[in-house]
């Protein structure tokens, strides 16, 4: 079995986003998310296994530690951490940038599509006509 690794997550991303109808960028973009929310996480549960305190996950559950403690590694993934976590904060602000852009300036409907029973492909009215 061929390894996944970001080879081929290149080279078959546009046929996997063609098979969805969907633009290859906005997948990549939609997976590089996912991938942040996994990232973020698991960073900080590792910074806090390597200087030695215990991670608990919604202060009800205690989480293993993962690694042993070793300052030096727990500094590292604390830088590691706090970038990925201003990373994610740039790409919330982005996209809100972007909702309002739409909403403002191109005053076109993706912000309140994006309401509760809203959402892509529902109309105002099931009498009113597909594009």
């Amino acid at each position: 079995m061929e390894n996944l690794d970001a080879t081929v997550i290149a080279t078959a991303l546009p046929a996997i986003a063609d098979s969805f109808g969907e633009n290859p960028v906005h997948l990549n973009l939609a997976i590089s998310c996912y991938l942040l929310s996994l990232a973020v996480p698991l960073s900080g549960w590792l910074m806090s296994s390597a200087k030695g305190v215990q991670t608990v996950w919604f202060g009800v559950l205690p989480l293993p530690d993962l690694l042993k403690k070793d300052e030096a590694l727990g500094d590292l993934l604390q830088t590691a951490h706090l970038g990925l976590n201003l990373f994610l904060l740039a790409l919330v602000l982005v996209h809100i940038g972007a909702a309002l852009k739409h909403h403002l300036i191109d005053r076109d409907e993706v912000l309140s599509r994006m309401l509760p029973g809203r959402g892509p492909g529902r109309r105002e009215s099931a009498r009113e006509p597909r594009p």
